[in-house]
């Protein structure tokens, strides 16, 4: 069973669309630590944070090679921010493990019950919830030595700081509003790419994998934007009785696919 990680740290938004502005999508990742090196990226920051940040980056947005080049033309697009940032969320969850299942696991069956605000209550009770039925799960120094009061409140503080820092919530107060961002059938098909690698997909597939959950997404959400993906010819959208598959027609790669929304947005 995959260990949660652990949240320690900023969701470094605004440093991840630098970053992506100043590399080309030919450097290595030599030239990339020596733009490091010389402070091209993270202007004004200590070396230590620079490096913090970069490792960060690193891990979500660079390691998958054809993820970092798809991103970096979306990035570099004219694309609006708080769109672009969207597109960086698939990768995001990936590998913030504890921010994905605090939403699809906390956040989505209370937001589809209609509950659109979250108070610090809201926080202890998934943390409770998450000692008592996830503890196998956390890392093995928690469960020897428990969680320092410290740790907690920067674990409580960044799940609400990443929703405002992404746009699907706004703070008032001591308490987060939800409120989710218009979401294209381009973003979504995106997201098909990245969760799929097989050209033909099943739509109970899509539905059954929960992984749009993570998007506040139901079953007609879903179905709401594989027909306008559709009527978009993004896809290709074939229902048959029990048969319902989705074919991707733009490209056979994630990079492929995201230079056609780029050559046509």
């Amino acid at each position: 069973m995959e260990k949660f990680k652990w949240i320690t740290t900023s969701s470094w938004i605004d440093e991840t669309i630098n970053f992506f502005n100043n590399t080309k999508e030919t450097d290595s990742i030599v030239k990339i630590k020596e733009n490091l090196k010389n402070g091209i990226y993270f202007e004004g920051k200590k070396n230590s944070s620079c490096e913090r940040i970069f490792s960060e980056i690193n891990q979500k947005y660079i390691k998958d090679t054809e993820i970092f080049k798809a991103l970096h033309l979306i990035i570099n697009s004219e694309i609006e921010k708080t769109i672009k940032k969207q597109y960086l969320l698939f990768s995001f969850y990936k590998d913030e493990n504890l921010r994905s299942y605090f939403i699809s696991d906390y956040i989505y069956p209370n937001y589809i019950k209609k509950q659109k605000t979250y108070t610090q209550r809201d926080l202890d009770i998934f943390f409770e919830e998450l000692m008592f039925n996830k503890k196998n799960r956390l890392p093995p120094k928690f469960v020897s030595d428990g969680i320092s009061d410290a740790s907690m409140k920067k674990a409580r503080n960044q799940l609400f700081k990443f929703l405002e820092d992404f746009g699907w919530a706004e703070k008032n107060e001591e308490k987060i509003i939800l409120k989710k961002p218009t979401l294209s059938p381009e973003w979504f098909v995106f997201g098909l790419y990245f969760y799929y690698k097989e050209k033909i997909i099943s739509i109970e597939d899509v539905i059954k994998d929960g992984y749009f959950k993570k998007f506040l997404m139901d079953e007609y959400d879903i179905d709401y934007m594989l027909n306008q993906a559709n009527q978009n010819k993004l896809i290709e959208v074939y229902k048959m009785g029990e048969i319902r598959n989705i074919t991707k027609i733009k490209g056979d790669t994630i990079y492929e696919y995201a230079g056609y929304i780029i050559g046509n947005s």
